[in-house]
């Protein structure tokens, strides 16, 4: 890593922050102005290049300390003979107002100077991927020492894609491969009517959509998608990736950070409830909550939130929702939303009840069921439960074809849990398990061959052997005895596999 840990003093809305930890991931989170992109700006002022503002020091301050704690990577040095500074050692970062920021290594009584890392690829330390990066204008002429200067905005984001636009080296086709992945498009090169260059989407010889026209998201997240492609041993400073994606976007540009972790560090501010969950599960990630005492000036403090309560709570406040973050003893994950209804409100309380501990939901679909396994994960590993809970999961397809594949690439993905926590009913459709008196509705209904129309079918189905069971509840379970026999029992499986896990060890207090 760049740097370990940070402490800043007398610095815009800090007064004395303490030792702050850093990992390879290093998410920030809080409240609008509770002091997040603080920590970003004083970790950024240690590269050249850095914009200095006016306030950066605190008012009834003369000037800012920012202590860094040197890692492996750092790419700080001692000014006589450029030599590097051994990791732990700690780099003080002094500024005052209207003056350029001096480094000092501190060793021992007499601080020696240092030299900011440089702001010139490749051997720049850091990416800052910063909220006010964004750009009306680019600059339209392609430079090369535009395009390899790191720089706090994207006005050089021409020159930068143009680079690796065409190239066939390894990362460019990484940069174009992470383009179609997470932004869905394929970038060209456009040439104007008097033979300037500019990027673009190419539609067909006559038709093209400049890069000025795109989206937000696309635009904003193209620079950070070429830093990746191409980074190794660096610092990215990110403020809210979430910001103009997709979800499903998001999700796949995360990826990428979770794969660039392995040999670069993150730090990260975030409002969002899914980039907290995925990097958050990073192994060695260190989630830091920042507050705001209102005042004028503000005082931010920060908490590192490490106990599964405080985890936990800081995911409700982002507005978590998967399963309510209500753990229960475990959860059994149907396939299908018929299936899911009938076991939680009349098969598991019938047949199999202690599994009325767990929480069900239904995937509404194969296509589903991995996402949902790895939101468990993720939530699991984010919130320092995985041990606790491992095995504490069942999912339960249908017998088809698309329902045996999901359910043997599940016992692949998750090799280290037992393998009967994934299941296939013997029938294809669930629907198939219906008392005896509902075969021709249950016939006509998997007939159909359209999707949205069988869908609809299989629901006025299923309400219709709901009102047949609120008519005569016990006459209801002896039918599902006779011709759910065979989900009966893969639920009782399930209920004695649970009660030999025992209860859930230590509990998870309420946050």
């Amino acid at each position: 890593m760049h740097y370990t840990s940070v402490s800043i003093k007398n610095f815009r809305s800090i007064v004395d922050s303490g030792e702050i930890p850093l990992g390879p991931v290093t998410l920030l989170v809080g409240r609008n102005n509770s002091g997040k992109s603080t920590i970003i700006r004083a970790l950024y002022l240690s590269q050249e290049g850095a914009p200095q503002e006016e306030g950066d020091v605190r008012v009834g301050s003369s000037e800012f300390e920012i202590d860094l704690k040197v890692g492996e990577w750092s790419r700080i040095s001692r000014v006589m003979g450029y030599s590097p500074i051994d990791p732990g050692s700690t780099v003080r970062l002094i500024g005052k107002d209207r003056e350029q920021v001096r480094a000092r290594l501190v060793e021992g009584d007499k601080p020696q100077p240092a030299r900011l890392a440089g702001n010139v690829e490749p051997n720049n330390a850091i990416y800052p991927v910063l909220a006010t990066r964004r750009q009306s204008r680019y600059e339209e002429q392609v430079r090369r020492d535009s395009a390899i200067t790191v720089s706090p905005t994207d006005s050089n984001l021409v020159s930068r894609v143009m680079t690796l636009a065409t190239s066939e080296i390894p990362e460019a086709r990484a940069f174009r491969t992470a383009c179609r992945d997470v932004l869905g498009v394929n970038l060209n090169i456009l040439t104007g009517e008097h033979g300037q260059q500019r990027l673009g989407v190419q539609i067909d010889r006559f038709t093209e959509i400049p890069l000025s026209a795109m989206g937000a998201g696309i635009t904003s997240a193209l620079n950070l998608l070429l830093s990746l492609s191409s980074s190794q041993n660096k610092l990215f400073l990110i403020e809210e990736p979430e910001s103009d994606l997709h979800p499903q976007a998001l999700k796949a540009l995360l990826d990428l950070v979770v794969s660039a972790a392995r040999t670069n560090q993150f730090v990260i501010s975030t409002h969002s409830s899914i980039v907290l969950a995925k990097l958050g599960a990073v192994p060695g990630a260190v989630v830091v909550h920042s507050k705001s005492d209102g005042k004028v000036p503000p005082i931010s403090t920060y908490d590192v939130v490490s106990s599964p309560a405080a985890r936990l709570s800081v995911m409700q406040d982002l507005g978590y929702e998967l399963a309510d973050l209500d753990l229960g003893e475990g959860w059994l994950i149907f396939e299908e939303s018929s299936a899911e209804r009938l076991a939680r409100e009349f098969l598991i309380p019938w047949f199999a009840p202690r599994l009325l501990r767990l929480r069900t939901l239904a995937a509404t679909g194969t296509s589903r069921l991995e996402p949902i396994m790895q939101d468990y994960l993720e939530l699991f590993l984010f919130a320092h439960l995985e041990p606790m809970y491992r095995g504490r999961a069942w999912v339960i397809a249908d017998g088809d074809e698309s329902g045996i594949s999901v359910i043997e690439k599940l016992k692949l993905k998750f090799s280290g849990w037992p393998s009967d926590r994934f299941i296939n009913f013997d029938r294809p459709d669930f629907e198939l398990y219906y008392p005896s008196l509902f075969k021709d509705d249950v016939d006509r209904a998997l007939l159909e061959t359209d999707r949205r129309r069988r869908r609809e079918a299989k629901r006025l189905l299923l309400n219709k052997v709901l009102a047949w069971i609120a008519e005569d509840e016990l006459a209801a379970r002896e039918a599902f005895s006779q011709s759910a026999g065979e989900v009966i029992d893969k639920l009782q499986a399930i209920e004695g596999a649970l009660l030999a896990l025992g209860r859930v060890s230590g509990g998870v207090a309420s946050p």
